[in-house]
């Protein structure tokens, strides 16, 4: 019997939404403006780096006492990291991972990576072209000068437009490559993204950048960017004194920090998470590796900063883990049958083999991971029902599918042009079938292309959003899936047990909220009864406490009551003989 391909699939609905943000205003301390000193690139707490060299170096220093392998490679992603000269942000216009500032092009490309210009490789903007800067508000502060070395043609002028001002005069261009100064006007930048538009006018022709610092002023450096620098071959980084480079990661369990310097030059690490949690140390030439186990599970942004020597050279910074490295399984047979099912605005910080300790009981999820593939990092396109499944449909991001509702500008119908899942399995030559109870998820919203058969129990109860049991819709799934269990099928099915109205379950509901209870939510609860607007996705209405604890039983015992469905639906795949044959 040939090994069972089993993804564990939850869409998160209405639940909160994870990201990693590209700025540094996670990373940089407080510092008085008036010093005009750079900001720290993340701050450790005040006696970090005292406990750090009173530790000394770990034990197992040189030779690690246990077995491991390398889960992350930080040369590897060294399009990935952030670049700090001298406190200042620098960013590098020859270098793929320009495009972070630029909305990697989205909606519109108006940045071009990867051109030679006189000789330098180099991006290049089109007449109006913009970047998306993010600062802190101390570094907002800090910063007087925008500084950038520019390719143009003779009669060419360059306007700045900082967050949609004019941030002074045109700039006159010459012939060729040219670094040129511009003072930045204080109260131009803020907190967050900063929106910096570059104009050009005159003379025919485009623009191109190198690289672009924002500093406190004076004389422009002849090019920031060496004071970071990658040899990929050697698996180096080498860094300038004070200079810092910056990831953003999700730590792993029982993740160390490894590399090698040599002499007396040290590498200060520093990881800072966004709940202001800290970890950092020193590698030195006798101490090569970091414990980082404390942040595992957390995005933390990690920099690197030499400090006591006017260079070095870090040999193999990387992240690793225990145990042996992983070795690649024979290639399984495909699959017969693909199931996708979304159970529509379940929250995974609810539950427990995503989040331990978490009330639900879900046995049929926990027994389902043990032979799983579990993603614990993962990024939510969306909280609205249209957004979310058109990304799962299509494959690609809400700023290219542009569907939803809030808001303005947006679409409520998949475009055309889009090839979807259904379809492709289709010309694959699966039977393609589905049923869901999300009156949203409709034929005219595009949702139906591709599908064979293709049925909206919602709708066909003359209603947009109501209440259908997931019982009901595991049961139409089921007999879709039997009436084709000859041929290789893809179903999708969707139940919205955890959708609103909330509906307490029993017995769960007892289990949950034991105690006694006289308030509005007692068999049900709506996002009406928490004020809220269509189309805004929020609410106004904060209900006492004894109410919201009742509405998370509610949630909670249809949490449970799908799970109970997830081993209804397990099992008649079993006695069908199909379950081996099945990616779930």
């Amino acid at each position: 019997m040939r090994t069972r391909n089993i993804v564990l699939f939850v869409l998160l609905g209405a639940a909160a939404i994870f990201g990693i943000g590209f700025g540094v205003s996670a990373m940089l301390a407080k510092k008085s403006s008036s010093e005009r000193k750079p900001p720290v690139i993340v701050q450790a707490p005040p006696d970090a780096a005292v406990a750090a060299d009173a530790a000394g170096p770990p034990a197992d220093a040189g030779s690690p006492g246990r077995v491991e392998h390398d889960a992350f490679s930080f040369v590897d992603n060294r399009h990935a990291a952030h670049r700090f000269t001298g406190g200042a942000p620098v960013l590098d216009g020859s270098d793929v991972g320009f495009a972070r500032y630029m909305r990697f092009g989205l909606p519109v490309a108006r940045w071009h990576v990867g051109h030679i210009r006189g000789g330098e490789r180099a991006a290049v903007a089109d007449r109006v072209a913009s970047l998306e800067i993010p600062l802190s508000s101390e570094h907002a502060k800090w910063v007087g000068q925008l500084a950038m070395r520019v390719h143009a043609a003779k009669d060419q002028k360059l306007q700045i437009k900082i967050n949609g001002r004019k941030n002074g005069d045109r700039i006159k261009l010459e012939d060729g490559w040219q670094t040129i100064a511009v003072p930045v006007e204080a109260g131009r930048l803020g907190d967050g993204e900063n929106l910096l538009v570059f104009e050009t006018t005159g003379a025919k022709g485009t623009i191109a950048v190198s690289w672009l610092t924002l500093n406190a002023g004076g004389k422009p450096p002849d090019d920031p960017r060496t004071s970071a620098t990658f040899a990929p071959e050697a698996s180096t980084v080498t860094l300038a004194k004070d200079a810092s480079l910056v990831w953003y990661l999700t730590v792993p369990d029982g993740g160390h920090f490894v590399a090698q310097t040599t002499g007396a030059c040290k590498i200060e690490v520093r990881g800072r998470g966004s709940d202001g949690a800290f970890v950092g140390g020193l590698i030195a030439a006798d101490t090569n590796r970091i414990d980082l186990s404390s942040m595992a599970g957390k995005v933390v942004a990690l920099a690197l900063t030499t400090r006591e020597c006017p260079s070095a050279t870090i040999t193999a910074p990387r992240i690793t883990v225990h145990g042996p490295a992983p070795t690649l399984r024979p290639k399984a047979e495909a699959p017969r049958y693909i199931v996708l099912w979304v159970m529509d605005a379940l929250r995974a910080d609810k539950i427990p083999i995503f989040t331990p300790g978490a009330r639900a009981q879900t046995p049929n999820f926990d027994e389902l991971a043990k032979s799983s593939a579990v993603f614990r990092q993962y990024y939510v396109q969306g909280n609205e029902s249209q957004t979310s499944h058109s990304s799962v449909w299509t494959g690609v991001y809400p700023a290219v599918h542009n569907v939803r509702m809030a808001g303005v500008g947006g679409s409520y119908k998949i475009d055309i042009k889009f090839p979807t899942i259904a379809g492709e399995l289709t010309k694959a030559g699966m039977y393609t079938t589905a049923v869901t109870g999300n009156g949203f998820v409709t034929a005219d919203g595009g949702y139906a292309r591709g599908f064979k058969e293709f049925r909206n129990m919602m709708r066909e109860k003359g209603v947009i959003n109501g209440v259908i049991y997931g019982a009901q819709i595991v049961d139409a799934a089921l007999g879709q899936l039997d009436k084709r269990r000859a041929d290789p099928t893809y179903l999708f099915f969707g139940t919205i047990d955890t959708h609103g109205p909330w509906i307490a379950r029993k017995p769960w509901i007892d289990i949950y909220s034991p105690g006694p209870y006289n308030g509005p939510f007692k068999d049900f609860g709506t996002a009406k009864d928490l004020g809220f607007k269509p189309g805004s996705m929020g609410c106004s209405i904060i209900p006492p406490k004894e109410d919201i604890e009742r509405l998370r039983a509610i949630y909670d015992s249809a949490i449970s009551y799908q799970d109970r469905e997830l081993g209804r639906f397990i099992e008649r795949l079993k006695a069908w003989g199909i379950w081996d044959q099945t990616m779930l």
